[in-house]
């Protein structure tokens, strides 16, 4: 009985242990796009979304040699990916595995191709992709509802549960306040951050307390800032990730208290286990 009841409990363990999925130290990035060739330039780490939109107080920068990607490149707690948009319906999407050093090279990639359904994304383009830390996928986009006369440009947000479900289309669209086609998402620690663009410039970043706010346009917090392009990278990563002598896989968080909590469980279950192998 003791030997067959370990197993068990350590795999309740080990899930237990596993449901956090939040960034460690999550520190945030942005990519420096030259408009006059469309490359990226510098990836820049800062310590909060207001310096990150207002470009002050940067603590580290890393050359970037990848020309390509725009608002479609994402971290989703786990790996980096970049979402390409090839013709009628058809991308790709790139997967960089846990190494950030492999998005800033284009290196490494495995290459997916997939298929989205109606409705079809206006412009020829992916549309805006985003992440949570927890593994949900979201894609913002613009296309049109009705026909004829009635005709009209509409605004939604596709949600996957994974990946997997991406590659698959196997995902549910909800219509969405109108944010503008140059306007950039990602998500951290609970919250969802958009940034507010005019044109080519970002004027502030807006802070939502859940999805339902973000795809309903109420925002929680405003960061005014008046500086950089709205083509530019913004992602939020492990602070593992910019380490000086080589880039580290992030890591799930794990909450010490939570552990501690779990484990006096295991010992008290496997103490009870082993009075009663005793008495036998």
């Amino acid at each position: 009985m003791f030997r067959a009841a370990v197993p068990a409990i350590v795999a309740v363990l080990f899930l237990a242990s596993a449901v956090s999925a939040e960034i460690v130290d999550p520190v945030f990035v942005r990519g420096t796009k030259n408009l006059a060739n469309g490359w990226f330039e510098h990836l820049e780490a800062f310590e909060s979304a207001s310096d990150m939109v207002s470009y002050q107080n940067q603590f580290w920068t890393q050359a970037m040699v990848n020309p390509n990607y725009g608002k479609s490149a994402f971290f989703d707690g786990t790996n980096y990916y970049w979402v390409d948009y090839d013709s009628d319906d058809y991308f790709f999407l790139h997967d960089y595995g846990s190494d950030l050093n492999d998005l800033i090279n284009d290196s490494g990639a495995d290459t997916h191709s997939f298929y989205r359904k109606s409705p079809h994304i206006n412009g020829g383009s992916s549309g805006t992709w985003f992440a949570d830390s927890e593994g949900g996928i979201y894609n913002y986009f613009q296309s049109y509802r009705g026909g004829g006369d009635h005709e009209r440009v509409a605004y939604f947000i596709r949600r996957y549960a994974s990946i997997a479900d991406v590659l698959t289309d196997n995902g549910t669209t909800y219509d969405s306040f109108e944010y503008t086609d140059d306007d950039r998402f990602f998500f951290v620690n609970g919250q969802y951050y958009r940034t507010n663009t005019d044109g080519d410039s970002v004027i502030s970043f807006d802070v939502y307390n859940s999805f339902d706010d973000l795809h309903n346009g109420r925002r929680f917090a405003r960061n005014e800032a008046h500086a950089g392009a709205s083509h530019d990278l913004f992602m939020v990563v492990p602070r593992a990730a910019l380490g000086l002598t080589g880039f580290s896989s992030p890591v799930p968080e794990i909450d010490p208290a939570g552990t501690g909590s779990i484990l006096v469980l295991l010992g008290g279950a496997l103490g009870l286990l082993e009075r009663r192998r005793r008495r036998a």
